[in-house]
């Protein structure tokens, strides 16, 4: 049994850690196209406007019902 959770562990944080990559790449992206602009290539450009219409989709709704979702798992998180 310890062997499978050793697994389980192992297999968390290497996702944990290409999702942290995932997210550094995008926000060095971003970063390329706030420092050259529209001159940066078609796939900054893409990934930015992919982004910013993520961003134009998010309702006020949503955001209350994420804040929700994120509050009841702290207060799940800090009772275990």
């Amino acid at each position: 049994m310890d062997g499978l959770l050793r697994t389980v562990s192992t297999v968390k944080n290497w996702i944990f850690q290409l999702t942290q990559a995932g997210f550094v790449l995008v926000l060095f992206i971003i970063l390329i196209y706030i420092l050259l602009g529209a001159g940066s290539g078609p796939f900054v450009i893409g990934v930015v406007s992919n982004i910013l219409l993520l961003v134009n989709a998010v309702t006020p709704q949503t955001l209350i019902a994420a804040a929700i979702v994120l509050f009841l798992m702290v207060l799940v998180q800090r009772k275990v």
